[in-house]
């Protein structure tokens, strides 16, 4: 009978009742979009396609890249051409060069685009798995509606 108690626990009936109405309204936005979750699986299923895909051309480029390096690149001469030939020589060595760059440059692109890819697989895994954990934290003993909350924000 405590006045100081009676206030606190006022207060902490509020705020339970509070976070409960909020987590119901998101448990429900939840339920709602089961579709979108589906749907956020299916891309998931072909963001790892793509990125398969990916990791494939970079072991292709990785292995044109050494084979450049090697001297196993073809300038597209032939042993009969004339006298002019390391002119022309010189002139598609350097041209190989930019296509290297290019090849390279391309590389880096292609490596950026992993890194969102994984990025974005990252965050599609977090949603997957946010409305399981939801539901245990909600129907645990005791109901632990904070943590859930937070489980709903990072999600």
């Amino acid at each position: 009978n405590n006045p100081a108690y009676s206030s606190l626990r006022k207060q902490q009936n509020t705020i339970e009742q509070a976070i409960e109405h909020l987590s119901l309204v998101h448990y429900k936005d939840l339920n709602a979009s089961v579709v979108a979750v589906g749907q956020v699986s299916k891309r998931f299923g072909e963001a790892v396609g793509q990125v398969k895909g990916l990791r494939a051309q970079v072991q292709e480029i990785r292995e044109h890249l050494a084979n450049a390096s090697d001297g196993g690149v073809d300038h597209g001469m032939d042993n009969d051409e004339n006298e002019n030939s390391g002119a022309v020589a010189g002139n598609e060595l350097r041209s190989s060069h930019a296509v290297g760059g290019k090849s390279l440059r391309e590389l880096w692109l292609k490596k950026l685009e992993c890194e969102a890819v994984l990025s974005l697989l990252q965050k599609l895994e977090i949603v997957r798995r946010t409305p399981g954990a939801f539901d245990a934290l909600v129907h645990s003993q005791p109901c632990r509606i904070g943590a859930a909350v937070v489980l709903l924000s990072d999600a």
